[in-house]
């Protein structure tokens, strides 16, 4: 299972919204996306992530893989005032901004799932984690 978490708005987001998705789901989107890109003549450099539309129906570039929250319904919204400022401080800057372009593969997530969990006082190490 993978845990997606969007805001209501980039500058000034007030709440949160969480999806529930099939572990295969995500990593299946991105190479889509990945592939009909590169499929397209775009030029991925390595360092540049690739970005996937929650939101908006599936199409051809750049939608590929778009959807995912369309497709699982957020099971919750949260108030981002809720969470105390020592949290909020605590989270890893944001997973896109590290994701490579050189193919998606799921140890491009550990680090941050090792920093998701810390945050959240559970093992760092995880369980069944291949990647840690």
């Amino acid at each position: 299972m993978v845990v997606v978490v969007t805001v209501d708005e980039k500058d000034a987001p007030r709440f949160a919204q969480v999806h529930f998705v099939e572990g295969d789901e995500m990593p299946d989107r991105f190479d889509r996306a990945y592939a009909a890109r590169g499929a397209a003549g775009y030029t991925m450099p390595v360092g540049r992530s690739i970005w996937l539309s929650m939101y908006d129906l599936e199409a051809k570039n750049p939608l590929v893989g778009a959807g995912v929250g369309l497709d699982n319904p957020a099971v919750g919204r949260i108030p981002l005032s809720s969470i105390k400022p020592s949290v909020r401080s605590g989270l890893a800057e944001p997973v896109w901004d590290t994701l490579t372009a050189a193919g998606p593969t799921w140890e491009k997530f550990a680090p941050h799932k090792r920093q998701a969990r810390k945050t959240l006082g559970a093992d760092p190490r995880g369980r069944g984690d291949a990647t840690h």
